[in-house]
């Protein structure tokens, strides 16, 4: 982890860290090759700044390319340092930092959300910056920006990127389904339950395949895929379901159910990626 600096006149401040793993070399004070990724806050500006290896650049600007405005952008101009914490801008110039997954499946997520205890519930009506560093408990949230393609949902820890299960918006069988988990996605959870087949859905599952995307191509459609209102109990295949996709329940289930692996009876049901269920490790919701 590297470090976010605040800089006075004379003194700079180690107060948090940043996108690569390593040491802070110099409290933010000189970017050079051994600096590139780190972060800092400059209250002379005040702004937050991004070493490029070879200056400090406001709000993240390399040297071709506005503030980002998403991980994906970021690996798209090729500024991607590797999985960790990235400045970002909202549309309307709120800066931030987020947690980038650059390696999943092709690299390029945004943390939005995360579920670290089994009774939380991930869904929220409004975007918060704080939730896209958020990597270690649990945070709300929803995309900051319609343009988004899928949400990935994995564990922090997951090997290889898996177990994982990604939701594309865009692909798979339109349906009211698919129409109301985007706006849920988006800041529009709707007030009451919905229960619907969603489409557009595929895995990285220890259990299938060795964890090559499952299916190989086309989608997957989660037959009564439980969306809830915000604050409630969160996104679910229904407990008649397969227990082999989502499962992020509020509360544990009982048996009998067909889970691959969990590690306590109470995360069951209530932290579980593709069939896999663990309460000890947190689950990241991110998009790209």
């Amino acid at each position: 982890m590297a470090a976010l600096t605040f800089l006075l006149p004379l003194i700079a401040i180690l107060v948090v860290s940043m996108p690569t793993q390593g040491t802070a070399h110099s409290l933010g004070l000189t970017c050079t090759s051994a600096q590139q990724g780190d972060v800092r806050y400059n209250l002379l500006l005040p702004g937050v700044e991004y070493c490029d290896g070879e200056q400090w650049r406001p709000a993240g600007q390399s040297h071709n390319h506005p503030t980002p405005s998403s991980c994906n952008e970021i690996l798209l101009n090729g500024d991607s340092h590797g999985d960790g914490f990235y400045p970002l801008a909202t549309s309307d110039g709120t800066h931030y930092l987020a947690y980038c997954d650059m390696t999943c499946a092709g690299g390029g997520w945004t943390l939005f959300a995360t579920k670290a205890s089994t009774s939380f519930q991930f869904f929220s009506n409004t975007f918060n910056v704080d939730s896209a560093s958020a990597t270690d408990h649990d945070a709300a949230g929803c995309i900051p920006t319609g343009e988004f393609n899928e949400v990935m949902f994995k564990f922090r820890n997951s090997e290889s990127c898996c177990p994982s299960v990604v939701y594309n918006k865009n692909l798979g069988a339109a349906s009211a389904g698919k129409t109301n988990l985007n706006n849920a996605l988006q800041c529009g959870v709707a007030s009451t339950e919905q229960i619907q087949n969603t489409d557009g859905f595929y895995r990285h599952s220890p259990s299938y395949n060795q964890c090559v995307r499952d299916p190989t191509s086309n989608f997957h459609s989660i037959a009564r895929l439980h969306t809830y209102a915000a604050g409630t109990a969160g996104l679910s295949e229904d407990h008649s379901g397969t227990d082999q996709w989502i499962d992020m329940w509020q509360t544990p289930e009982s048996p009998p159910h067909a889970y691959s692996a969990h590690d306590t009876p109470t995360s069951r049901g209530a932290k579980c990626i593709a069939g896999h269920c663990l309460g000890a490790e947190p689950i990241y919701v991110m998009y790209r």
